[in-house]
């Protein structure tokens, strides 16, 4: 599921931020990005003007750079999904989100959806039926190049994909859970997880992209 800029089919786009100098959402549903901490734009694009600089892992709660998203019912497809990202991560990454829709701060399945980084790979997980099923890539040399990276739920399977292919794949079936809680650009909650790198033209869709 990788693209180019100017030939997506936009259809069903429910979130869309471009970091070009700000954190608003041009989906047109108002998921404007609220800024904690060590989190700005920084002329390093992927793509358009600049791209969010997220200072990441290591950080402690009063330093970790993140964006808040209000919790809403645009940022909650039912049981088709698509998130995609240019991202550039940088150092040690460790369960570290690039968005994350949160589920619960303290029980299982913690995450309604999550795309991100663990080590030196990429992730995406979804809660179905009470229970969070995670797929990752294999080891990518982070710091020394962008990738595409995009996680895909169509109601029957979840798929990773880097640079357009397929990494990781497995069945999973069921409607997505979510609750009241905000989403998270750039960390797992606002405590932990914090992504340490650069994220560009992050998309999330209520519909499959192939």
């Amino acid at each position: 599921s990788g693209y180019a800029e100017g030939n997506v089919d936009m259809t069903g786009n429910v979130g869309l931020w471009h970091m070009n100098g700000n954190w608003l959402d041009s989906s047109g549903n108002n998921n404007n990005g609220l800024p904690n901490n060590n989190v700005s734009p920084l002329s390093e694009p992927q793509l358009g003007t600049n791209s969010g600089y997220f200072g990441g892992y290591g950080q402690t709660y009063a330093t970790g750079g993140y964006l808040i998203i209000n919790d809403s019912a645009s940022l909650k497809p039912v049981n088709t999904i698509s998130i995609s990202s240019w991202a550039k991560p940088v150092g040690s990454q460790i369960d570290n989100a690039i968005i994350n829709k949160r589920y619960s701060l303290s029980n299982a399945p913690f995450n309604s959806y999550i795309l991100g980084t663990n080590g030196s790979k990429f992730a995406f997980c979804i809660a179905t039926g009470g229970q969070q099923t995670c797929i990752s890539s294999q080891d990518y040399t982070f710091a020394t190049a962008w990738y595409h990276v995009s996680g895909v739920y169509d109601g029957s399977i979840m798929k990773l994909y880097v640079n357009g292919a397929v990494v990781a794949s497995t069945l999973k079936t069921g409607n997505i859970n979510y609750s009241n809680l905000s989403s998270y650009i750039g960390s797992a909650v606002p405590t932990d997880g914090y992504y340490k790198g650069y994220i560009d033209e992050l998309a999330l869709f209520n519909r499959v992209l192939r």
